[in-house]
């Protein structure tokens, strides 16, 4: 009895652990995607040419996507594979 009772915290701990890391790791995909759009007007050509450079779209075409289609492909390069340790080491600031 006494190890299902210490395997049920051990899964529970695990599920915690698991959703925090959830937590964080949205947050942090947040506050990068905060800081490219507060920045936007000061590098908006480099952000457009690096997001051309990981899409099959032109700068041109990633210049007239529409604000949703924009943010969109903004979150979606954050959470690409290649982010993932950067985004663990930065959430331990958090």
């Amino acid at each position: 009895m006494g190890e299902k009772l210490a395997k049920a915290k051990e899964d529970e701990d695990e599920g915690e652990e698991e959703t925090s890391y959830s937590v964080t790791y949205i947050t942090v995909i947040l506050e990068v995607a905060d800081v490219i759009f507060r920045n936007l007007p000061k590098c908006e050509n480099e952000i457009f040419q690096m997001l051309s450079q990981t899409s099959n779209l032109s700068v041109a075409q990633v210049k007239k996507l529409n604000l949703a289609q924009f943010t969109e492909m903004v979150i979606d390069f954050i959470k690409k594979e290649e982010f993932r340790d950067f985004i663990k080491v930065v959430s331990r600031l958090f």
